[in-house]
């Protein structure tokens, strides 16, 4: 898979999750915030296939970290882009 592909499908995950996480918010936590959005979107991913495009795996904690990390350099580097494509880019750098 070239690295557009790869980008373009990473950030389908990252949407589809972002809308399942929409969900669960709304439903299982009332509306309120989820303060473990990383540690949620992390165990979505993995349970979705997410590990398929990378040769070494991610675990929960390492993912939830690297979300973390991808959702600081998004709001300081890159606040107008979409956040899905700008993670999806972070993310695809690692093989």
């Amino acid at each position: 898979m070239d690295d557009e592909k790869r980008r373009a499908a990473l950030a389908e995950q990252l949407t589809a999750a972002g809308t399942a996480h929409g969900e669960y918010e709304k439903n299982a936590l009332n509306g309120e915030y989820d303060e473990q959005w990383a540690e949620w979107y992390a165990s979505y991913l993995i349970g979705h296939q997410w590990n398929d495009q990378f040769r070494t795996g991610w675990d929960v904690g390492e993912l939830a970290e690297a979300l973390r990390r991808a959702n600081t350099a998004h709001r300081a580097d890159a606040p107008l882009r979409r956040w899905q494509d700008f993670y999806s880019e972070q993310f695809a750098a690692r093989n």
